[in-house]
């Protein structure tokens, strides 16, 4: 997992999960807030592979994106909730889980984000008190 990723969930107030730290991520998430997210926010990325599925793929070169983070959101998303996917998945994702998304009627949004080309300059404004309005962007 990206250490830098998690010191900035850290600052900006969240409750960074990493994903070593915990046998059942999605277990682990749902014994800090019971009901369930939400509105999960998943900012990862299939390069950190989790499961051994994912781990033999990579080794023989036959990777997909994996859908082991999207199983977590879906599993501690609250009935009727919002996840959003802002994550830097290309093309397939092996093993998605649809069926869940409908039986919570969860709503899925979505949308790469080159969040590693603006960072410095978000970061930056940020520091200098900047107000950002994300719906005119």
């Amino acid at each position: 997992m990206d250490k830098e990723r998690l010191e900035m969930a850290n600052s900006f107030g969240m409750i960074p999960v990493h994903i070593n730290d915990h046998k059942d991520v999605a277990d682990y998430l749902l014994s800090v807030e019971p009901h369930g997210m939400g509105r999960p926010i998943d900012a990862n990325s299939f390069r950190f592979p989790v499961s051994v599925a994912h781990k033999a793929m990579r080794a023989v070169r036959l990777e997909v994106d994996k859908s082991d983070s999207i199983s977590v959101d879906t599993k501690t998303s609250r009935k009727r909730g919002n996840l959003i996917l802002v994550s830097d998945f290309f093309f397939s994702t092996d093993n998605f889980p649809i069926d869940i998304l409908m039986e919570k009627s969860i709503t899925l949004r979505g949308g790469q984000l080159f969040y590693q080309k603006i960072r410095n300059a978000l970061l930056l404004e940020f520091r200098r008190g900047a107000n950002f309005e994300p719906s005119t962007s």
